[in-house]
């Protein structure tokens, strides 16, 4: 079973696609191997799907939208998404290019960060929104990114 943050992906070509850089991916391609997809696509993806996570987190009917941004943008940060790539622990298991690994570029702070929203991205393919939302808001309380339990009322978009 392949796993990250405990949790076990259905489909691991997902969390592997999450995994692997675009330069990585070139590589593999000029060496002849097909179809090593990188996580490009999934960044933008795992970047809106956090977003979204975030807002529904934090939503309250009087909240204003600086209110909502100031609860959200340290989350989404750059340095946020550091700290839930370090609670995920992925670098060691990053598909990289020769490149990347002879200078740790996979270990900056862009990278990781980046990384982050892909395996965000990830989760949400591998699974639905709830399941997503639980794991993803698991990982952030657990690295105490997010308290325990909602600082505002919560709001539930309910199943159509």
């Amino acid at each position: 079973m392949v796993e990250i943050g405990g949790y076990p992906f259905n489909k691991p070509e997902l969390l592997k696609q999450a995994l692997t850089t675009r330069d990585y991916s070139k590589q593999a391609k000029d060496k002849g191997e097909d179809n090593v997809h990188h996580q490009l696509p999934m960044r933008t993806l795992g970047d809106k799907v956090l977003s979204t996570l975030l807002a529904e987190h934090f939503y309250r009917p009087d909240i204003s939208q600086k209110e909502l941004k100031d609860l959200m943008v340290p989350i989404e940060r750059r340095s946020g998404l550091c700290i839930l790539a370090k609670y995920l622990d992925f670098t060691e298991r990053m598909f990289t290019s020769d490149d990347e690994k002879e200078n740790d570029k996979h270990k900056g702070d862009r990278v990781q960060a980046e990384t982050s929203e892909a395996i965000i991205a990830a989760v949400l393919l591998d699974s639905d929104y709830y399941t997503c939302s639980d794991v993803v808001l698991g990982w952030l309380r657990k690295t105490g990114q997010l308290p325990r339990k909602p600082i505002l009322p919560q709001n539930q978009i309910t199943p159509r």
